[in-house]
This record gives structure tokens, sequence and C-alpha cells, in this order.
């Protein structure tokens, strides 16, 4: 069976052996493609073209998270928008909880701005995917001349 061949409409066709043998070994597979994505990408950060015609680098959607002082009962900046009490619970408060109670307290423009204040969202990281993704490709020559210019003068 070439690659080329996998029908994911057809899984029910294949045969209960062939089932069987990919399932015990499905573990195995997984490691194998992994291996081989990480290859891939490690050759492409690295600026190979090899890859081009069909694959192109982009980042994950990492999760947002609060900065670092959001939820300090002191210092916050959201004590001039909720009271201290909705940020000091025993578990910290979540970011859809606190998004709920700033929309209840402010409105929902207004909280997306206060929010946009004390809310950081991380670089996703590099994944390499066909070129039909949606997501735009991120040219990693721009990217290493910022580094460049930043460390320039060192």
């Amino acid at each position: 069976m070439q690659l080329t061949d996998i029908d994911l409409n057809k899984i029910k066709e294949l045969s209960r052996e062939y089932k069987k043998r990919v399932v015990a070994n499905a573990e195995l597979l997984r490691s194998h493609i992994k291996a081989i994505e990480n290859e891939v990408l490690a050759e492409m950060r690295k600026g190979s073209l090899e890859y081009s015609q069909s694959l192109k680098l982009v980042r994950t959607s990492p999760r947002r998270k609060l900065k670092s002082d959001t939820l300090d009962k002191d210092m916050s900046p959201l004590l001039d928008y909720l009271p201290p009490e909705a940020l000091a619970k025993e578990v910290p408060i979540t970011l859809t909880e606190l998004e709920k109670l700033l929309k209840a307290k402010l409105g929902s423009e207004e909280a997306k701005k206060v929010l946009s204040e004390v809310v950081t969202k991380p670089e996703g990281v590099l994944v390499a995917v066909p070129l039909s993704d949606k997501r735009e490709a991120v040219d990693l020559s721009t990217q290493l001349r910022s580094v460049e210019d930043e460390f320039e003068g060192f």
C-alpha cells in the first residue's frame, strides 16, 4: 500500500489483519511520523527549499495568558473595574470568567479594550503544513534579520 492509496472513506474496506497490524504498531507509527515531521521542520528552519513546492512553515495558535501582575490583589490594573474579591479566589480566576465579569460590568467593547491591556498571546510554535493550509506562511528571513538587528553593536 502506498501513501497515495490511503482513502479515509474506505477504512471499512481494509482487511481485519491490516487493521490489527496498524493498531498493534500504532505507537511506532506515531513515533515514526513525529520523527519525520521534526526532521522536515528542522530542515525548513535551516532554510532548505526542498519542501517549498508542497509545504510551508506556520505558527500554531497558542492560548492566551494573563500578564503576570493581572491577578495581584494589590496591584492589578483590573482593580479599577472589579472588586478585589473577584480576583482573589482560592483557585485563580480563569480568563473566560474574567471576560464574563468585565463584559457584564463594562460592556463588550470596553471589556475587550481592558483585556487587551492585561492579556498576552505568545507566538505559536512553528510547524510544517501543506501549502493548502489557510494560515499565512512564516518568513524566517525577516525574523532572523530582526534578531540580528536587536543584537547589532554587541
